[in-house]
């Protein structure tokens, strides 16, 4: 059995036993690692990988420009996950939380249910899922396969341009997640969704891919579809949307990425319209 590995990095004492007693409860197998300044940190972080790593936002004697730099290399070989935490937000900190490439942002002293939650999601977030990427755009799908590597999930998609081709691969293979645009040019996109839900053996999320909200949305939910991702899509939708889509509990920072990053394209609207 493969033990979840998770490196606790905080100066703090008591922080550092609450979590670490907070994780034990709830993942009995986890190995845990402790480093209570920044030089312990890399030291630590050359000797082994780790699946998670929890890291204080003001930890002393961190070189900032290396952390940025290793933690970007850990995400990208090896799939940590860094969850940050702090006593309090600076004005930045999702800003902080992006270039350092977080899944989630915790505060300290920390609540049992967020970090059980947050350990339980990431046991789901680390699985390989196939993904079904049905839009007749080559470039759309590209872009979708693109922000699909920037997100949090590990998934492998396949192309098909039309629903026939998608619904064909569904009898090749199981699927977990489609992603169906509503540019379809042999189907309309909802009949294409109905019959990839029909054919999955296992559970399969649906997500629709639209330029627009209209009133049909609001029932798709009665066919079994999860979700409507808007285009222009980046990352910060793909990550709210799967975890919904998947039933996963989802991170504080996502919420907060997703409501700085509406509230700005809301603004830029506005100085548009007014121009």
């Amino acid at each position: 059995m493969q033990h979840t590995k998770i490196l606790i990095a905080d100066a703090d004492i008591e922080s550092r036993q609450q979590l670490a007693r907070i994780v034990s409860e709830a993942r009995p197998d986890a190995r845990l690692r402790f480093a209570d300044t920044g030089r312990e940190l890399f030291k630590v972080l050359q000797e082994e990988t780790f699946d998670m790593l929890f890291l204080d936002m003001v930890l002393p004697y961190t070189d900032v420009a290396k952390l940025k730099s290793v933690i970007a290399l850990m995400h990208a070989q090896n799939g940590t996950r860094l969850v940050l935490v702090s006593e309090g937000l600076r004005k930045n900190w999702t800003m902080i939380a992006l270039q350092l490439h977080a899944y989630e942002v915790l505060m300290k002293p920390y609540r049992d249910h967020a970090v059980t939650q947050l350990l339980e999601t990431f046991q789901q977030i680390r699985r390989t899922r196939q993904a079904l990427i049905v839009d007749p755009s080559v470039r759309t799908r590209g872009i979708l396969r693109n922000v699909l590597d920037r997100s949090q999930f590990h998934l492998q998609p396949i192309d098909a341009e039309t629903g026939r081709r998608a619904i064909r691969h569904t009898r090749k293979q199981d699927f977990e997640v489609a992603f169906v645009s509503h540019a379809l040019s042999d189907m309309p996109a909802l009949e294409a969704a109905c019959q990839l839900l029909s054919r999955s053996e296992d559970r399969i999320s649906v997500v629709l891919m639209d330029r627009e909200v209209d009133e049909t949305h609001r029932a798709f939910e009665v066919f079994g579809i999860e979700d409507v991702m808007i285009q222009p899509f980046d990352a910060i939708d793909v990550n709210r949307t799967l975890h919904g889509a998947l039933g996963l509990w989802r991170p504080y920072l996502v919420n907060a990425l997703a409501a700085e990053r509406d509230s700005k394209r809301e603004d830029a609207a506005q100085a548009s319209r007014a121009a």
